[in-house]
Formats: C-alpha cells, structure tokens, sequence
C-alpha cells in the first residue's frame, strides 16, 4: 500500500494561518487589537504612516499600543518633543513633575524643540536634556546670559546629537574673544544657525569635521552685530566651518549684505574650498552701489558654482546678477534650478530681455519666478517637453 507523501506547508503559509486563527479567536473572545492579532513587522509599516505628533496621540489608545510604540526606536525617532514657553510673565507650562514623568516613563525620545524659552533653561529642561541621547535638538528664540552658559547647554547634547538647529540665539554678555572648548561633535552632521551672536558661529562648531548639511543665516541686526569686529568672528566662523567639512552635499547661504562682501570677495578662501556639493541655497543679500564691487563678487561666484562639478539642485533669491543665471543654465549639469524674485536679477540696468539662455537637456524642473509668482522665461528640452513647472 503505497503511502501519501504529505507536501511541508511554506513557512509564509503556516504564518498566515496562524494569523487568521488568531483574528478568528479574537472575534470569538470580542478582541479586536491590530497591535496583538497582527505580526511586529506588519503593525511597523502600518505606523510608518503616522506622523510623530499623531504618533503620541496613538500611543494613548491602551497600554499594549503604548509599550509598542515607546520601545519602538522606528517610532520614536519620529516623536517630537515640543515645549514652547509662554512669554506673559505667567507660570511656565512644562513643569519638573513633566520632567521627572518623561525620564521615568521608560521612552527613549530623540527629538526635542526648546521654543521661546524666556526665563532660560531651566531645572526641568536641563534634567530632559541630560536624561536622553538625543539625535535631534532645536533651540529657537532663546537668550543666554554667557557664552558658557551656551556651551554648558551643548555639552549635554554633544555625544549623540546628529542635528542641531539654533535660531535667533543671543548672548547677554557677548565678549569679544572666544572661549577655549573641546567640542567634536562626533555624529553631528547636519547643522543649522540662523540670525544669531557672533559666538555661535565662531566659538563652539570650529571643531566639527564631519557634516553633510549646513545651513547658515545671517541678517544685519544690532543684537546679533552690534559691532565691526564681532562681524568679522562671525564671518571667520562661517569660514572655518565651511572649511574645516569637505564632504558636504547639502549648502545654503542666506547672506546678509556684509557677510556675502565678506566671503565672496575673498577669492583666497574661496580656493580653498573642497567639498562637492549636490544642492546649493543661496540668498539674502542686495545689489551693492559699487559696478566694481559687484563685478568681483558675481566673478567669484560663478566660479565658485563651475568649481562643484556634481552640483544638481541650485536655488538662488534675490539679486546675483544675469550672468549667473546664464552660467546656471548654459553652462552647468543641473537637474534642477530656482529662480526667485527675479526682478531683482538685472545687474544695474540690464533687464531680462537681454538674457541669452540656451536649451538644456539636462534641467528636468525649472523655476522661475518673480515678485507676484508670475513666469518670466521658459526652456523646452529638444524633445518637446517643458522644464519649467508652474
């Protein structure tokens, strides 16, 4: 008698029956929890499409959701944790019970937003700050009263974070010499400081050797540059960290009239510059009155856009001149290209109709546009289709 050979059920077939047997138990018992009936790998991908802050109002559905969510490193690297301080002379929102109750709730969190915090750091901060190794920290509106104050608040940050972005950040009693520090910021690869002291440019980032993306800001403003000198640390800042980081991709300049002078008229640093980059922002500044002035500077520049041989993605605001954006098109292999308030792209009196723009096979999204978001030119690849997108 011959004997039945039994085929082995696929390790996919047996999961999935095992899963409806599960959902069938389930509605027997009247349990309808997706977080236990359905595998880990499969429950991961249906958050993947919670954003963080929906994430913490999810986790509250019961206990399992919670748990699931919290020991999730997936998950909670979405999570952000935003306090933001009343500026009302009123008492403040996030409480050390907030604090004591965040560091005990068995969560990792890793990323943190500190927004207009009017009476400083805090116990309650300082003790969230210490107690996770956070990835991402951003500081916004914020007045320290020393530079040590500062660099106290980026030790406690320094041995994990991987990007920090600063904003409107003043020192009280800015001196006008830096202070001695250590900081490597070893995993810190994405670095933002707009529209703050001189210090945070020159003083506690000159150390840094390893981003990718920078993005730096400056506008003329008493608190920030009450003096001359002070502006020349900041440019040195800038300088030194542009330097001091060869493998950048990601750039964005977002000048103010003397900061741009500064960097763009000194061709020697300009030389010395390493990095390829595969996106540039740059913005900001203003025409300048001196026709010698500007041409130096646009000369730099454009030399300084044929130097980044791997450059794709270009955005440029504000005036730079008509033979940058003939350089930009004509010459160079971008994929895409902005132009914004383009009426600001004359040099002197030379208007847009004396543009000689050339088709470009390789410009795939276009953009031109001017104060009232209006279309100024068009460039059709050879094959018919538009670049430019309305």
């Amino acid at each position: 008698m011959k004997t039945k050979e039994v085929m082995a059920p696929k390790k996919d077939e047996i999961t999935w029956k095992s899963i409806t047997n599960n959902i069938v138990k389930a509605i027997k018992n009247k349990r309808y929890d997706p977080v236990e009936l359905l595998p880990k790998n499969v429950v991961d991908k249906i958050f993947d499409y919670i954003k963080g802050k929906e994430l913490m109002t999810v986790s509250l559905v019961n206990h399992r959701w919670y748990n699931f969510i919290g020991k999730s490193e997936r998950h909670m690297s979405k999570v952000e944790i935003r306090i933001v301080e009343p500026r009302t002379g009123r008492l403040p929102l996030f409480t050390m019970r907030d604090a004591t109750f965040m560091t005990q709730n068995r969560r990792k969190y890793q990323n943190i937003s500190l927004i207009s915090l009017e009476f400083g750091l805090r116990t309650q901060h300082k003790l969230l700050l210490a107690n996770f190794q956070w990835r991402i920290v951003r500081l916004i509106c914020h007045g320290f009263k020393t530079q040590i104050d500062l660099n106290n608040f980026l030790g406690m940050i320094e041995p994990y974070v991987e990007e920090i972005v600063l904003r409107s950040i003043c020192i009280k009693k800015d001196i006008l010499h830096t202070l001695e520090q250590n900081f490597t910021f070893p995993r810190l690869m994405k670095l933002s400081i707009r529209n703050c002291s001189a210090y945070v440019y020159n003083g506690p980032f000159n150390g840094v050797t390893n981003l990718y993306s920078l993005n730096i800001g400056t506008e003329y403003s008493s608190k920030y540059s009450p003096g001359k000198h002070k502006g020349t640390l900041r440019n040195q800042g800038i300088q030194n960290i542009m330097l001091n980081n060869h493998y950048l991709d990601e750039l964005e300049l977002f000048l103010s009239q003397e900061d741009f002078d500064a960097i763009y008229m000194n061709e020697r640093f300009l030389r010395n510059i390493r990095f390829s980059l595969y996106s540039l922002s740059v913005g900001c500044f203003i025409q300048q009155d001196n026709e010698g002035i500007n041409i130096v500077q646009i000369n730099n520049f454009i030399r300084f856009l044929e130097s980044q041989k791997y450059l794709v993605e270009l955005n440029l605001e504000k005036w730079l001149g008509i033979l940058v954006l003939e350089c930009s098109v004509n010459d160079m292999q971008l994929r895409g290209l902005t132009i914004t308030t383009f009426e600001q792209f004359g040099q002197h009196n030379d208007s847009v109709d004396h543009l000689s723009l050339q088709r470009n096979q390789t410009i795939e999204h276009l953009r031109i546009w001017t104060q009232n978001n209006s279309v100024v030119k068009e460039i059709v690849n050879p094959s018919g289709h538009r670049s430019m997108q309305y």
